[in-house]
């Protein structure tokens, strides 16, 4: 897992929604880039109060990074069929109406297509309740 400052998630968001923009020829990451047509590479950030921050690189096809489980999250992005809305947990979730804000990005692609997703969740219980084990890492 990596940690990452509010500040550089920011920026490295803002770079990707930039490089979103820019012509095809643009790159996002090299190792993403690197990824066959058919496969899936992703780097996933979670970012919170206080600038608590953490973000892995996920790659499937077969499952591999340094994702705590990365399997697993595959499992859930392939049952979703790559939507990330709609990935589910496993179970039921019973959260609190805490309000601790945190905002979770994916970035690179998903069996060729292009990723750039992101949602702010109310509490880290609703993130797992709507996203299930992909950003539990």
């Amino acid at each position: 897992m990596k940690s990452f400052r509010l500040g550089g998630v920011l920026a490295a968001t803002a770079a990707a929604v930039c490089v979103a923009a820019a012509p095809a020829t643009a790159s996002i990451d090299p190792v993403i880039d690197s990824v066959p047509a058919d496969e899936s590479a992703l780097t996933l950030l979670v970012w919170g109060p206080d600038d608590e921050s953490r973000g892995v690189d996920l790659r499937c096809d077969p499952p591999s990074g340094d994702h705590s489980d990365p399997k697993a999250a595959c499992d859930a992005l392939a049952a979703a069929a790559g939507d990330f809305s709609k990935l589910t947990a496993a179970g039921s979730f019973a959260c609190t109406m805490e309000l601790r804000q945190v905002t979770a990005v994916a970035i690179g692609t998903w069996r060729g297509q292009t990723v750039h997703w992101s949602e702010q969740f109310s509490n880290p219980c609703v993130l797992r309740a709507h996203t299930g084990p992909l950003f539990e890492f």
